[in-house]
């Protein structure tokens, strides 16, 4: 029964057999394709300078400005999702800005909702914003004020600035 279910495959000898069989185990053994998620942040790592400034929030200063802030519904925040992931794991599904193509591309495979490309150009109220702004030509400082423009009377801003933004 085995030998006719075999030949009915196209396998009659034992050579055949073992032919297949190699070709089976190193179907069964090839790696799984990376996410799509995971093939954009991997593109991410170790990119020096694409001219947009981009420092990723650590992890544990992301957690802090959420704690600080209160999360509520809707508030922009960006870059490769890091500030975003951590507000979403509180229930609250944020809206997001992102100048760069490739992080807006990373953020929409990740299922945000990118409101707008350039945050000097975003619009709305929000009750929170927590955000890593642009450092350089003190545009930080810009950022924020903005930011500032978009809070709801009684809204909660946390941010990362530079030294230089004092």
């Amino acid at each position: 029964e085995r030998r006719a279910k075999l030949k009915a495959m196209g396998i009659e000898s034992a050579t055949e057999f073992r032919a297949a069989l190699r070709e089976f185990v190193a179907l069964s053994e090839a790696p799984e394709r990376p996410s799509r998620v995971k093939e954009l942040e991997r593109a991410m790592v170790g990119r020096r300078n694409d001219g947009l400034d981009f420092f990723p929030t650590p992890s544990g200063v992301a957690q802090q400005m959420i704690e600080a802030a209160g999360i509520e519904e809707g508030m922009p925040a960006a870059g490769m999702g890091h500030i975003a992931e951590q507000i979403r794991e509180t229930g609250v599904d944020p809206d997001v800005v992102e100048f760069s193509s490739s992080r807006r591309e990373l953020l929409e495979a990740k299922g945000f909702n990118v409101v707008a490309n350039d945050f000097m150009e975003a619009s709305g109220e929000y009750d929170r914003i927590v955000m890593n702004p642009p450092f350089s030509d003190r545009r930080d400082a810009e950022h924020v004020r903005h930011a500032f423009d978009l809070l709801k009377p009684g809204g909660r801003l946390g941010f990362i600035s530079s030294n230089t933004f004092f």
